[in-house]
């Protein structure tokens, strides 16, 4: 792996960073909105946002219908049904139920990887994704969180999210092939700004707030959080993962998505004061194990698309 390869794996490091930090702002910032609400107002704003940069032609975009059609399936599962199963599957779940099976994500990423993409991981590569599940178990039981108190339809809902968002890494890798990172950003954040604020606005509707639907977002506790998760969680954070994904193998992608636990637990120990326990930390040092034991190895190709030159560096991807 030469030195120029690193740079998709330092940036997926910092998505991990802000998806991490993100948990904090949207905790304060759901006292003041509701959770589609939320949602529909961060992809909104991310969306317009992202409008503004190609209509000053910062960057310019090429879409026809062979890659529409790809993207919108791609964001039917991301954020689509990511995002409404893991909230309603988080109701449904005590909250180490639900750490566990969002934990099981980096196994779903390299199961369609391998399905998708033909790309094949080592035995040690398998171990560390396993590993990085056990890190993460063992960070839910130094907090004594229990089980059992979820219900059936609860389990099946984040088993979907966990499908959607392991869908995700290979699906964005194979569209990289015609599409560019930015192209697919943009069409997601606008897929989950349509939907998600149909599914808000409907709410407000019945709880008799929509006349605050937008103006609440404005709100000095809420602002910074919406802002946020817009600007940073949304379109960087996306932006940085189709990036990625475009220069190297989803499957070694796999082993991040763990480390957002890890940053989430610094996260509350910096800025909210938290006490971080001796069993959390053996499952931290675990977590950045089993990145390292992911990334390390060489993964056996089967085949892979052919990647666009104006976007993907090939030699960049047959090394990695």
């Amino acid at each position: 792996m030469h030195k120029k390869s690193y740079f998709p794996y330092i940036l997926l490091v910092c998505s991990s960073a802000i998806f991490g930090f993100s948990f904090l702002f949207t905790k304060e910032t759901l006292a003041y909105l509701d959770v589609f609400q939320l949602l529909g107002l961060r992809f909104l704003i991310a969306a317009v946002v992202m409008s503004i940069i190609v209509l000053t032609g910062l960057v310019k975009i090429r879409l026809n219908r062979k890659k529409l059609k790809g993207i919108l399936l791609l964001a039917f599962f991301q954020p689509i049904v990511y995002f409404v199963c893991e909230t309603y599957g988080v109701k449904m779940t005590s909250s180490s139920e639900t750490g566990m099976m969002i934990a099981l994500i980096p196994i779903a990423t390299a199961f369609f990887s391998g399905l998708i993409l033909k790309e094949k991981l080592i035995l040690r590569q398998w171990i560390s994704i396993f590993v990085s599940v056990v890190g993460v178990a063992l960070i839910i039981f130094a907090k004594g969180m229990g089980f059992g108190s979820g219900t059936f339809v609860g389990f099946m809902l984040l088993l979907a999210a966990v499908l959607a968002a392991g869908l995700y890494g290979p699906m964005s890798r194979k569209l990289s092939a015609h599409s560019s990172p930015f192209e697919i950003t943009f069409i997601m954040m606008w897929v989950g700004a349509l939907v998600f604020n149909a599914i808000g606005l409907s709410v407000a509707g019945a709880a008799g707030t929509l006349s605050t639907y937008f103006t609440a977002a404005f709100a000095p506790g809420a602002l910074t959080g919406v802002l946020y998760l817009s600007i940073l969680s949304s379109i960087i954070a996306f932006f940085i993962i189709n990036y990625a994904v475009s220069k190297i193998r989803a499957s070694k992608t796999a082993g991040f998505a763990n480390l957002v636990t890890v940053i989430s637990i610094l996260a509350g120990v910096i800025i909210a004061g938290e006490t971080i326990l001796p069993l959390q930390i053996v499952g931290i040092v675990l977590i950045l194990v089993s990145i390292w034991g992911v990334v390390s190895d060489k993964i056996k190709l089967k085949k892979e698309p052919q990647p666009n030159e104006g976007e993907i560096d090939s030699q960049t991807t047959q090394n990695d």
